[in-house]
């Protein structure tokens, strides 16, 4: 079996992995209960690995930075009725998604048993919109992009110039605390719409977006998340760099690169990442890396991106274990359940379970939802 991560990480049999282009072989070394022996996995990576609209789309010209997408009808209509659940949570008043937030705790917000406006999964919403490629939905995506832009706190004397709060009812300083990762993460959904949907928005609203995603991009430089905080930092290298491609500043560009030079640096002196192992953030990592490795311009930050993402689906291959489906050892310190569906499953797109023989079917000795599993070999 492969190990192929090629936006959906699975196991194919040899002859289906054959078939992937640009195979190469990692050698690793894994250790299990019982047993310690050396294996041999092949990753498989796609030039398209990435999110949606990459996977389906193609360059159209030798644009580098052209990504306009052509995707089938059949794609488009996958993605229409994917959005059907979310058309319901659109609040049209207030141009943002309204969501109920019931009585457990959660650290990242006061609001309990009330509806609330969320920043990240309405501009989320409004990119999966745009993604369809459907001019039905091309007003209501750009109404809550400019929703979300008027959130964003853009007087520079503010403490923190360029960071949006979790939910509109709480503004910055209303909340438990300002979470700052949150100019990373609107930051590279502003790169999205810029890079796949320029040309389909009017210049005005552009013009903002890109002012949006300058104040997001000077929000990384102030904070300066040290290379130990792995996922976030490459998501601010990656935002960093291919927002400064984005806007043409080469000032930006240089900065994205020096950012991951120290990611690197730090890296290979740590030999790994400081977040090991860790189903959750790993794959953040890895997804933002290999959106990065798509867009990416510079020769130089491309190689330092590929040896991380390397390096990302080493930790992958090290620590999954097929037979039960598990993302094994130190995941258990991230709260990973001893028994039940692996992280990678959850974590990815629900669809790999078709490459899976055994998904769908008990196998002998086995409880579906991990009550019961076979020892590992």
């Amino acid at each position: 079996m492969w190990l192929v991560p090629c936006r959906k990480a699975v196991l194919l049999p040899y002859k289906e992995a054959q078939s992937i282009p640009n195979l190469f072989p990692i050698t690793i070394n894994t250790a299990f209960r019982s047993t310690k022996s050396q294996r041999t996995y092949t990753a498989a990576t796609q030039r398209h690995f990435g999110y949606g609209p990459v996977l389906a789309g193609r360059r159209l010209s030798g644009n580098p930075m052209e990504h306009t997408m052509h995707i089938p009808p059949a794609e488009q209509q996958r993605r229409l009725q994917a959005l059907e659940s979310r058309h319901a949570e659109y609040d049209p008043a207030e141009h943002l998604l309204r969501r109920y937030f019931g009585a457990e705790y959660n650290y990242n917000w006061y609001a309990r048993n009330t509806y609330a406006h969320p920043t990240f999964p309405s501009l989320g919403y409004a990119v999966d919109l745009l993604d369809t490629y459907d001019d039905t939905w091309l007003e209501r995506a750009q109404a809550i992009i400019r929703r979300i832009i008027g959130i964003q706190e853009a007087d520079p004397a503010h403490p923190h110039y360029g960071v949006w709060p979790h939910l509109m009812e709480e503004p910055l300083g209303k909340g438990p605390y300002v979470d700052r990762n949150w100019a990373d993460f609107l930051g590279k959904l502003m790169i999205h719409i810029l890079l796949y949907h320029r040309e389909r928005l009017p210049s005005d609203l552009v013009a903002a977006i890109e002012e949006s995603l300058r104040r997001a991009i000077e929000a990384i430089r102030i904070r300066n998340v040290r290379p130990g905080y792995t996922n976030i930092a490459v998501m601010s290298s990656y935002v960093t760099l291919i927002g400064g491609e984005a806007l043409g500043d080469q000032a930006i560009i240089a900065r994205g690169i020096e950012r991951l030079r120290e990611l690197i640096a730090y890296t290979r002196e740590q030999e790994g990442f400081t977040e090991y192992n860790s189903p959750t953030y790993t794959m953040v990592a890895l997804r933002d890396l290999a959106t990065f490795r798509h867009q990416l311009r510079d020769a130089e930050a491309a190689a330092i991106v590929a040896e991380l993402y390397r390096i990302a689906w080493e930790i992958v291959a090290q620590h999954f274990h097929p037979p039960t489906l598990q993302w094994v050892e130190l995941a258990q310190l991230r709260g990973l359940p001893r028994n039940g569906a692996s992280a990678l499953h959850r974590t990815l797109d629900e669809r790999t379970r078709r490459f899976w023989p055994w998904r769908g079917a008990r196998r002998p000795g086995a409880r579906r939802h991990g009550r019961t599993l076979p020892r590992r070999p």
